[in-house]
């Protein structure tokens, strides 16, 4: 009897620490976020999101070279950016380029987002290697506060836990994408 208490006890430490590094994971990509720190927020992102994000961001660069243009090669990597540069990016390094090119738009329509510190919620367990972090963020924009409940999944990684790159930082690849097809078609 003593045996299976010790087994016991045993493996529930083992899933509270299991829990407890996928919580500082959720915890550390969302305040990095915040915090505009996209570096750090890249090496807490599992490594086949990131480069399912730099291939689209790159059909985005192909598709803006083949339309004579280069404005958002310009934003992401410098003046002096060629296309091969962006093709040749290491993942984090598009998803840092990427991710200041739209923090940069919202500045620029004058939507300064100050993040404040964020809450754990709580989380669920898929498996052992997938945990649904709960988190309330706070944005506050002029004089509101706003409050948001955000899952954040996690996946155990190589040893340690990642973060799967959420749908709406996915998204703004194909909102951009919608744009430039706009603009093309605006235009003779």
């Amino acid at each position: 009897m003593l045996r299976v208490a010790s087994v016991f006890v045993l493996l529930l430490y083992a899933m509270a620490s299991h829990a407890n590094d996928a919580q500082a994971a959720a915890m550390d990509y969302i305040t990095a976020l915040g915090q505009q720190d996209f570096a750090h927020a890249a090496r807490l992102i599992r490594a086949a999101d990131l480069a399912d994000y730099k291939k689209a961001f790159d059909d985005l660069f192909r598709a803006e070279a083949a339309a004579g243009k280069k404005d958002l090669l310009v934003a992401a990597f410098g003046v002096d950016a060629k296309l091969d540069d962006a093709l040749s990016a290491k993942p984090d390094a598009t998803f840092v380029a990427t991710m200041n090119v739209v923090m940069g738009a919202m500045k620029n329509a004058n939507m300064k987002l100050d993040a404040l510190p964020a809450k754990y919620l709580g989380q669920v367990s898929e498996d052992t290697h997938l945990v649904h972090v709960l988190v309330r963020t706070y944005t506050k924009l002029g004089d509101t506060t706003t409050s948001r409940v955000e899952v954040v999944s996690t996946m155990s990684e190589n040893g340690s836990w990642k973060v799967v790159l959420p749908d709406q930082i996915r998204l703004i690849a194909q909102v951009m994408q919608r744009q430039m097809a706009a603009q093309r078609g605006a235009r003779p």
